[in-house]
């Protein structure tokens, strides 16, 4: 038998999400035998509990056991169990002729860390197959055959560390708003953005009238996450390697899909669904990584985003940046860059035209000048190159079965199963 990681178990498992499987085709142990021989793996017992009571698990025990054994992290792919014990009357176990005392284990899904967390068919969240959150219904787990999980360490990103030369966390900030307790970590984040801006020809006071904004909505941090949001993240949302583009994408189309009621910021500017600048999914932050190949989270790709926006703008719509008259000068995103102005007007214009919000821009203000006098003064750093791109895989997964269903309906030959 063939052996995957738990990682691809997880991924084959949550690409069925969408796809409208029904539960009376695909119950709990049908889908997660679907997915098995998604992965060229053989089925297992049908029945949860005869899944349960098998010798094809390896290893089995309660969920809290599993963290334990995973370092305190659940792995991909790892199966998940509900189990009613023997003094509970919605227990069946006798009337299935077990009575060996473990109770009657009626429901399994498939742990994936994508999404909601749980892939499962029927059972808590829905009657179909679907992404459902990972709560206390599921009380015991286990690991099949065929499903590497051995030596697997969970990968972490301390809070900050270094990606690409910018800081970045999941935390709220880098440091203070308060432009007195500027940290090494901000101003080393602050550089880039100057580096690559000036770069670009714009003027060093139209960039800190710019970084003046993000300094009061994301502390200069592009994995800045709406803090009031955060809760409704997956359960990993405190390890960024493990919210990939294609994990934020799909947590937009659930909780988000009408831009009128939700509000999710990301990123140096947080972009959110509401204002009109993003009413358009091509403007979303994680949608501009996946297209460009950056991870959401990468601060060069974000400014890369911006520039995109300021040459691709159709000055008159207010597609980004909404035109405004500041201090007696009008503002179009065409000439934001280059206009002779100071730090403070630039930096409400910045805030009016671009984040289209106001608030605090006596405080916007005085960052900006913060920057500029520091880019100006005598311990300047020098500008940051942009280092190489980090290889970035695009997501390409699809299911060893439908593609068989397809390449069978084009009339080709089956694939080899490997």
């Amino acid at each position: 038998m063939p052996v995957v990681s738990g990682e691809f178990f997880a991924q084959a498992a949550f690409s069925y999400n969408g796809k409208g499987l029904t539960y009376d085709n695909y119950d709990c142990t049908h889908f997660t035998n679907l997915v098995r021989r998604t992965c060229a793996l053989s089925n297992l017992s049908q029945g949860s509990n005869a899944m349960w009571r098998s010798n094809a698990l390896l290893w089995k025990g309660t969920i809290q056991e599993a963290r334990n054994r995973f370092n305190n992290q659940l792995p991909p792919g790892l199966y998940l169990f509900h189990v009613y014990p023997d003094d509970d009357p919605r227990a069946d176990d006798q009337h299935y002729g077990y009575g060996d005392g473990i109770g009657d284990v009626n429901h399994v899904g498939i742990y994936t860390g994508i999404g909601l967390g749980v892939m499962q068919s029927g059972g808590y969240g829905g009657s179909g197959v679907h992404d459902s959150q990972l709560t206390s219904y599921f009380n015991l787990a286990a690991c099949p055959t065929g499903i590497d999980y051995t030596g697997r360490v969970m990968p972490t990103l301390p809070n900050p560390t270094i990606y690409r030369k910018f800081y970045v966390s999941p935390d709220d900030y880098l440091g203070s708003t308060d432009t007195g307790e500027i940290s090494e970590m901000q101003k080393q984040n602050a550089n880039c953005v100057k580096s690559f801006f000036t770069g670009e020809g714009w003027t060093l006071e139209s960039v800190c009238g710019m970084l003046g904004n993000m300094q009061y909505d994301s502390g200069i941090n592009p994995a800045f996450v709406m803090s009031y949001n955060r809760v409704e993240l997956p359960d990993n949302a405190e390890d960024l390697t493990l919210l990939p583009n294609y994990v934020m994408q799909y947590f937009f189309a659930d909780n988000y899909q009408d831009p009128n009621t939700g509000d999710y910021g990301l990123g140096l500017c947080q972009w959110s669904t509401t204002t009109i600048r993003n009413y358009l999914q091509q403007a979303y932050c994680v949608a501009y990584g996946v297209v460009s190949h950056y991870n959401w989270y990468d601060g060069w790709g974000q400014c890369h985003r911006i520039n995109s926006e300021r040459a691709n703008d159709m000055q008159g719509t207010s597609r980004y940046f909404r035109v405004v008259d500041v201090d007696g000068i009008h503002f179009s995103f065409a000439n934001y860059a280059t206009v002779n102005a100071s730090p403070e007007t630039l930096a409400q214009a910045w805030a009016e035209g671009y984040q289209q919000d106001t608030t605090d821009l006596d405080f916007r203000k005085q960052n900006a000048r913060y920057w500029y006098e520091y880019f100006t003064g005598p311990d300047a750093p020098e500008p940051i190159t942009e280092p190489d791109p980090e290889p970035y895989v695009i997501p390409t997964f699809e299911p060893w079965l439908l593609n068989i269903m397809k390449r069978k309906k084009e009339g080709k030959r089956k694939c080899r199963i490997i």
